[in-house]
């Protein structure tokens, strides 16, 4: 930070976009039945340790 290796512009953006995010995917994931929430995580972390496993 004090070097002056942040582009704060791209790092507001980024931090607002973070914090939108976060709160609207809480909001609609409580929408959701737990049951899809919960097959949908396990598919993701599949895909990427298959995708670890392979570029490896």
């Amino acid at each position: 930070m004090i070097a002056g290796f942040i582009a704060w512009q791209q790092a507001a953006l980024m931090m607002v976009g973070t914090a939108i995010g976060g709160y609207s995917g809480a909001y609609y994931t409580r929408q959701l039945k737990p049951e899809w929430v919960r097959r949908f995580i396990i598919v993701i972390a599949w895909g990427i340790t298959s995708y670890f496993f392979i570029r490896r």
